[in-house]
């Protein structure tokens, strides 16, 4: 027959193995599928306030100055892509920077202030000005 002592170990090996068991299926399912929720709680909410932010600015230079700036926080700007250096490249990539919205502002009107912010935004997302450079020329825009 089984003694008390027999009886008693098996009842910790049962234990220790359901424990482990339990904690297998947690780790390889249950957390897992909760993390995975959780990001994509968390991506819907930014996506939400961004949303709502962009929604709630005044003029085309406030989206200007907030798309600079989603760019380089969420780092859109950047490529990993190689591409040619030769000086019609070189040239393509430059115009496609600074764009070519500042011919003829004078700086005299919304509209022209609105084609100097949108130059300024390609310059600032291309990180062709620093951080610092950015924020000086948001600054004196307020």
């Amino acid at each position: 027959m089984f003694s008390h002592l027999s009886l008693a170990a098996s009842a910790v090996v049962g234990g220790i193995l359901v424990f482990i068991g339990t904690q297998t299926v947690n780790a390889l399912w249950i957390i897992l599928g909760a993390r995975e929720e959780g990001r994509k709680l968390e991506r819907a909410e930014l996506d939400s306030a961004t949303n709502k932010a962009i929604g709630e600015l005044r003029d085309e230079a406030d989206r200007a100055r907030f798309n600079r700036r989603l760019c380089i926080e969420r780092a859109g700007c950047t490529s990993t892509q190689q591409v040619s250096a030769s000086k019609d490249r070189l040239n393509q990539a430059a115009r496609a920077v600074v764009g070519t919205a500042l011919i003829g502002a004078q700086g005299a009107t919304p509209a022209d202030q609105d084609k100097i912010e949108e130059t300024v935004a390609g310059l600032c997302g291309a990180r062709a000005w620093t951080q610092s450079e950015c924020a000086r020329h948001d600054a004196a825009q307020q």
